[in-house]
């Protein structure tokens, strides 16, 4: 059935919606008929995974009882493994479904169809359920395996769900932090009126359009917009950016400063249009491909 199901695209799955009872109608036959078939069970399992990306999806299987009938597999043989929770003899719902599809995707009859389908549900698990991931060995080297995938959809996927697998306990990005303080050094009344290098950038954009030379303005602009990136005011940056076009519409950086608007839409059109212009620094030129990538990888899912 996979074969005539587009999974990969959000399109692909509203499509679904029309035609998802006569669907699981199908699947749920499926399992009932041959319910010893681990080749069969697995595929229905990844099918399902699949569908879950969608809300309304995901929504309406779990109105079936998809985990109550998911639990029972777990006395199949490649199941038997994580019937008990490390911390008792409670079935861990999160733990067997990870471990059907790890263990599936693994199988000698497993195509790459089945394994590129597998994969999306395995890493997106590591964020809400990484402890039950951590505690799983052979998920995590599938994911590592991943990393040295012939594709680079496989390999970025593989490694996001590494890199979400420890979100809860990396460190907090300190981009305020006091260089002063960081030295060790004690700060010192010298008479300029900031003391910190993030306070120093508006004193900075005013004191060039004090100058009033035409040509500066960008960069007066600039430094106020990175004051307000620095100080999570996106709303203020996204706004003075959208002013600086309208007066330069060939400054790659405002069009960097609007990739982080709550809009995704005029975010990836302005990530498109700076991409366009050929004056633009390694570091712009970098932050909107990575802004454009994730929010076409976003819409895509």
């Amino acid at each position: 059935m996979c074969l005539y199901l587009d999974l990969t695209t959000r399109s692909g799955l509203k499509r679904i919606h029309a035609k998802f009872d006569a669907i699981y109608r199908k699947l749920d036959k499926a399992c009932q008929r041959y319910p010893e078939n681990e080749r069969i069970i697995g595929g229905v399992v990844v099918i399902y995974s699949k569908m879950c990306v969608d809300a309304i999806l995901r929504n309406k299987l779990h109105e079936r009882g998809l985990l109550s009938k998911l639990l029972p597999l777990v006395d199949l043989n490649s199941c038997r493994d994580s019937e008990r929770h490390r911390k008792g003899n409670n079935v861990n719902p999160t733990g067997s479904v990870l471990k059907i599809v790890t263990e599936t995707s693994k199988k000698e009859w497993a195509s790459q169809y089945l394994i590129n389908h597998a994969l999306g549900p395995l890493a997106t698990s590591t964020l809400n359920a990484s402890d039950v991931c951590k505690v799983y060995p052979p998920m995590l080297r599938y994911l590592v395996a991943g990393l040295r995938g012939s594709g680079w959809v496989v390999r970025c996927t593989s490694l996001g769900g590494i890199i979400r697998l420890h979100r809860d306990e990396s460190e907090m990005d300190m981009r305020t932090m006091d260089p002063m303080k960081f030295m060790g050094r004690e700060v010192m009344d010298i008479g300029l009126p900031f003391i910190r290098w993030i306070d120093a950038l508006p004193p900075c954009a005013r004191a060039i359009r004090t100058r009033a030379i035409g040509k500066e303005e960008d960069l007066a602009d600039i430094l106020d917009i990175e004051f307000y990136i620095m100080k999570q005011r996106i709303p203020d940056a996204v706004e003075l950016a959208r002013k600086g076009l309208k007066r330069n519409p060939g400054q790659a950086y405002f069009y960097y400063a609007i990739t982080l608007s709550a809009d995704h839409t005029e975010g990836q059109r302005a990530a498109k249009k700076g991409l366009m212009y050929k004056q633009i620094t390694p570091f712009v030129r970098f932050q909107l491909l990575s802004a454009l990538w994730s929010m076409q990888a976003t819409w895509a899912s």
